[in-house]
């Protein structure tokens, strides 16, 4: 799957207010994942894209665990 590929699964799948947390919380580990691959491409954003990808992993396990 290409980086533009994972992108618009990651945008159409956007949880809804209705959303469960675990929902939620796979929709921040999807960013993740896309994040890194957009890093992996590198370039001289690389290292912030890395640590957005942090970021998005840490939100999605802080929901999951302050529940």
């Amino acid at each position: 799957m290409t980086v533009l590929e994972e992108m618009g699964l990651v945008m159409r799948a956007v949880p809804g207010p209705r959303a469960s947390v675990e929902d939620v919380a796979h929709w921040y580990e999807q960013k993740a994942h896309l994040l890194e691959h957009i890093a992996e491409d590198g370039g001289p954003d690389a290292r912030w894209v890395r640590g957005q990808a942090e970021c998005a992993h840490r939100h999605a396990e802080i929901l999951l665990t302050d529940r």
